[in-house]
């Protein structure tokens, strides 16, 4: 889905690079599957229509949970995968 928008906040042009300001029109495409919109300035796309709305609703990206959230919680299950050495044992070292 592709629209034209006014920024509510300052971003970069995704195909030129050129930084676009507050308030200044932009083409927001939303491709399926993409969470982030991607953005194209009037110095790509051409002069915008008259009628822009005033606002992008840009969501901040939330980094998802590691699988263990501390070391300590990982160490017991290093430790369980290492197998057991029998020449230690039989040595009388562990």
């Amino acid at each position: 889905m592709t629209q034209w928008y006014r920024l509510a906040v300052d971003v970069r042009c995704g195909l030129c690079g050129q930084p676009l300001a507050a308030g200044q029109s932009v083409k927001v495409l939303q491709v399926p599957g993409v969470k982030r919109p991607k953005f194209r300035g009037e110095c790509c796309e051409g002069q915008a229509p008259a009628d822009v709305p005033r606002k992008v609703d840009l969501t901040p990206f939330v980094p998802r949970p590691l699988p263990f959230a501390t070391f300590r919680e990982a160490v017991p299950a290093i430790v369980d995968a290492i197998p057991f050495d029998h020449k230690r044992a039989a040595a009388g070292k562990d």
